[in-house]
């Protein structure tokens, strides 16, 4: 009864999944104004081929769509981020962000008690690697107020992934 239940919770998702996207892209640009100075050009470190992320599989969709939450998180929630971030909208993005991604936790909790199915590497592996050098981007540039507009960058690309992920 518990794992039927989950289940129309999880059914219920799809609703809230273009609003999620909508209103992070929002609280992202919000959160984050560019910096007060121009930003040099940075050679596009951190390339990422999306097309590991072409599924018609919902649950490696939401599978997916998890692991990056998890990321933007970790990425986000640091303490190094600028000051001229507004942290409010910061700790509201990272709210909305936290609650979707423990929601798909439980959905992708529920979902593997009934199947068994193991999801391709591919898509997990090329995602961690990609917020590694991230990280390592921002490291490298010190943390500036230039590298973090870079990762702003890519969070609202990672943003509009994740709406496409669950359309």
């Amino acid at each position: 009864m518990k794992a039927l239940a989950a289940a129309a919770a999880c059914n219920h998702l799809r609703p809230q999944d273009a609003t999620f996207s909508r209103d992070s892209l929002q609280l992202l640009r919000d959160m984050a104004p560019s910096p007060p100075q121009p930003c040099p050009q940075h050679n596009a470190p951190c390339s990422f081929n999306d097309t590991v992320l072409d599924t018609n599989n919902t649950q490696q969709a939401d599978k997916t769509t998890h692991d990056i939450l998890q990321h933007l998180f970790k990425i986000l929630s640091g303490p190094t981020t600028p000051a001229h971030w507004i942290d409010s909208q910061r700790q509201s993005l990272l709210n909305q962000i936290q609650r979707y991604a423990q929601h798909l936790e439980q959905c992708l909790a529920d979902s593997h008690t009934r199947s068994r199915t193991r999801w391709p590497r591919n898509p997990h592996l090329t995602i961690n690697k990609h917020f590694s050098c991230l990280h390592a981007f921002l490291h490298d540039n010190d943390y500036s107020a230039c590298a973090w507009d870079h990762v702003r960058l890519r969070a609202r690309a990672w943003l509009l992934h994740i709406h496409d992920l669950v359309r």
